[in-house]
């Protein structure tokens, strides 16, 4: 099963996310499975392509909290299995290049990214 990570700005300019848009409609068409962060902007312009190219609900949406901006993705901080989610935090800290000055709830929001690009999918306490 291949994935890609379908991230971005949240003022990308609306031609770019028409082709965020169309080349993950293209590549759910071709059976990758989207990783997200369901934010405005390039995450959603991703997800909208994802489900119009027929992914359904494989996509995987990670969400800083349950139900963030209604989404009903299980892969949120909280679900996420404890030891899988210290290591997302030490990836996340290990590859800014001004870790020691980030606040909690910025390698909080680096750790779900790790657990897109880096891990091959974060697993979920049940």
């Amino acid at each position: 099963m291949n994935h890609y990570t379908g991230i971005g700005a949240r003022a990308t300019p609306a031609p770019i996310l028409n082709i965020m848009t169309s080349a993950a409609a293209a590549l759910a068409r071709k059976g990758y499975i989207l990783r997200s962060g369901h934010a405005e902007g390039a995450d959603t312009a991703f997800e909208h392509g994802a489900r119009d190219g027929g992914a359904g609900d494989t996509s995987e949406i990670y969400l800083p909290t349950a139900r963030w901006r209604g989404s009903h993705s299980q892969l949120h901080a909280a679900a996420i299995e404890p030891q899988v989610w210290r290591e997302a935090e030490r990836i996340a800290a290990l590859h800014h290049p001004a870790r020691k000055k980030l606040s909690m709830r910025s390698i909080a929001w680096l750790a779900l990214l790790a657990c897109m690009v880096e891990m091959h999918r974060c697993p979920v306490s049940a």
